[in-house]
């Protein structure tokens, strides 16, 4: 099977034999499109045909792994192949060196993101279950590579996490993303990921009221989704980064609940004004134990007064079953796919006209 993924990026997914076998038509994919010979005259490596790199990952016999971790690992191979040269292939090994360079190299890349207008915002609606109003955005950050091409989230934001550029990223989108709710309006809120790493920096919430007060934006329009990484509880920083964000009225939610970090100890620690359901409980409802368990979990969030969200939504299906649980509010394809500013605007232009 064989699809485009986004951009310029394409997935197969095959059986293969094992590791030789996966490398064989991996190499075989590479060597099919160069046969092709199809011209490509802007290229700065002498080559004047359209090459590929690519990224491949094995399910192990072991252990079950979802597709998601495949697709991620896949990825960060690919990025190895891109900085290896190009027109290659890699196969994910955690501790191969390719990968430790590829890290170096994005981590070089990400120093000047910003400053060469390489890091840009996407949005996501966040709409009511029921009317399918749209409450809200969340934004969502991307990366460019200098020749134009994709950077996976998966890829980058562990290694921005690991050398600290997360810090720069991250005000710079939470800075956008005010800059557009103020001026083109996105909703009655609109949400920025961050990180543990950025809830550790200690003026971390005086950076945020200093971005509120120069748009002139109510600290309750703008959310701040914490997302796994490493046990917040035990970060003395980062939960006073959040009671001083509270304080000020910014809005504190729990994205991908019931995944890692992202438990009930948080629950008992903090208040969230939103709590996200990852997408993958409500993917996994098409079994009575999946819809079981996305039941109790929706029982247990709402017992203890926590508004939900449940990500991941793609069919009416879905979205009919959600508001048979009586949820709030819901995330996904369905509804909308993240998208520029612009695209946003001229939608409602469109819908003038």
């Amino acid at each position: 099977m064989a699809g485009r993924y986004g951009g310029e990026e394409f997935v197969v997914l095959c059986k293969v034999a094992g590791p030789d076998h996966l490398r064989e038509v991996t190499h075989q994919f590479c060597r099919a499109v160069e046969d092709l010979n199809i011209s490509h005259p802007d290229r700065d490596d002498k080559l004047n045909i359209v090459t590929i790199s690519a990224g491949a990952s094995l399910t192990r016999a072991d252990q079950s792994i979802e597709l998601r971790i495949l697709l991620q690992e896949a990825d960060r191979a690919l990025y190895a192949s891109k900085f290896s040269g190009r027109a290659t292939f890699t196969i994910y090994d955690a501790q191969a060196i390719d990968q430790k360079r590829a890290s170096q190299n994005l981590s070089e890349l990400l120093k000047q993101a910003v400053s060469e207008g390489l890091v840009s915002v996407v949005y996501q609606p966040i709409c009511d279950a029921i009317s399918g109003k749209v409450l809200g955005h969340e934004s969502l950050m991307r990366l460019r590579d200098f020749d134009g091409s994709v950077i996976s989230p998966s890829v980058f934001i562990p290694v921005a996490e690991q050398t600290g550029g997360i810090e720069e990223l991250g005000m710079w989108v939470i800075d956008r993303a005010c800059g557009d709710m103020v001026e083109h309006g996105l909703g009655s809120v609109v949400s920025v990921n961050v990180s543990v790493v950025q809830l550790k920096a200690p003026n971390f919430p005086l950076h945020v009221t200093e971005i509120l007060g120069r748009h002139g934006m109510a600290p309750q329009r703008l959310a701040l989704e914490v997302t796994e990484g490493s046990d917040i509880s035990l970060e003395a920083q980062a939960a006073r980064s959040i009671e001083q964000l509270r304080n000020l009225g910014v809005q504190i939610w729990l994205d991908d609940f019931g995944t890692g970090f992202a438990g009930l100890a948080w629950l008992r620690r903090f208040k969230f004004d939103v709590v996200k359901i990852d997408r993958s409980f409500l993917h996994d409802c098409q079994t009575v134990r999946g819809l079981s368990l996305l039941q109790d979990m929706v029982r247990l969030l709402r017992n203890l007064g926590h508004t939900v969200l449940v990500e991941g939504v793609e069919t009416k299906e879905q979205q009919n079953l959600l508001q048979h649980m009586g949820i709030q509010s819901i995330q996904g394809f369905l509804t909308g796919r993240p998208v520029p500013i612009e695209e946003i605007m001229q939608a409602r232009q469109d819908l003038v006209a």
